[in-house]
C-alpha cells in the first residue's frame, strides 16, 4: 500500500495540533468548542487555550 501525502492536511495537523501530538503519553485529543483543546495524557485530561475557531 502506498501512502500519498496531503500537504493541506499536513499543514492543519502541524499548525493546529503539532506540539500537542508530540506529547508523550497522549491518548486522546478533543476540540469541543472554539479556542479550546483538551488532551488526555496518562489518563488525565488537560485543557489548552488555542486559536481554533471551527
Amino acid at each position: 500500500m502506498s501512502h500519498t501525502k496531503n500537504p493541506t492536511l499536513m499543514y492543519y495537523r502541524d499548525s493546529l495540533f503539532g506540539a500537542l501530538l508530540a506529547t508523550e503519553g497522549l491518548t486522546e485529543l478533543a476540540v469541543n468548542r472554539p479556542n479550546q483543546i483538551f488532551t488526555k495524557v496518562n489518563g488525565e485530561w488537560r485543557e489548552h487555550d488555542a486559536t481554533i475557531s471551527y
